[in-house]
């Protein structure tokens, strides 16, 4: 168990959210194989539309592959303290910005999240909505950057 400070919280994602990755991954991977296999390597005769099967199964292998890119990242978590907001990822790596370095906040609609600037090139956090406590992370941004102005 890490050590956090006093006034700190730490937001993560819930296990049942990583656990639903997990089986879409493999569900993904099944779905191309089952596709493969049956409208491909299960026939007597060759199929006519074996190029349509094989894009299918493409989409689901890079369905699959979407959810093995994400993985590292819904491992990570947010803490935010007083004085920063610091990503920690599984790797040991984190991110921390305090909060008088925060230039700018970019809400990602689309992309389901908000990327958190600092004054300091390069420096981005990324709070992902399905995080849980995504709306008391906001409200915090929304404090603590109001207050600065």
């Amino acid at each position: 168990m890490e050590n956090t400070p006093p006034n700190s919280t730490t937001y993560t994602f819930s296990r049942r959210f990583r656990i639903s990755v997990l089986v879409y991954m493999l569900g993904f991977f099944g779905m191309a194989a089952a596709t493969i296999f049956v409208g491909i390597i299960d026939r007597d005769t060759p199929n006519p539309n074996a190029p349509l099967v094989v894009a299918l199964a493409l989409v689901f292998v890079t369905l699959g592959y979407y959810c093995i890119d994400i993985w590292p990242k819904i491992h990570a978590s947010i803490e935010v303290t007083e004085e920063h907001i610091i990503q920690r990822f599984r790797n040991g790596q984190s991110i921390a910005i305090r909060w008088q370095d925060v230039v700018g906040i970019r809400a990602r609609q689309f992309l389901g999240r908000i990327e958190i600037f600092s004054k300091d090139a390069g420096k981005i956090i990324h709070v992902e909505a399905q995080i849980e406590g995504f709306g008391e992370i906001v409200a915090t941004l929304q404090k603590k950057v109001r207050r600065r102005a």
